[in-house]
């Protein structure tokens, strides 16, 4: 979960592996390769080769994902 103006560096996981990332409930921005896209509900992202180097909830609620990796 991403409280309201939550900032994220790096990679969920330890393992830093391929990874899909499914946005739950309210919207993330997402940084990869010096690259910024914003993440809304019901939308996925599949990391195989590259790793964000930042999340961010800019939002006035909580964002929730689930990773699976």
């Amino acid at each position: 979960m991403f409280s309201p103006n939550a900032l994220f560096h790096g990679h969920f996981s330890e393992q830093k592996g391929s990874e899909l990332i499914h946005v739950i409930e309210g919207n993330l921005l997402v940084t990869l390769k010096g690259r910024t896209a914003r993440l809304f509900e019901g939308d996925s992202v599949y990391l195989k080769d590259s790793f964000p180097s930042q999340w961010k909830n800019e939002g006035g609620e909580t964002a929730k994902i689930i990773a699976i990796s």
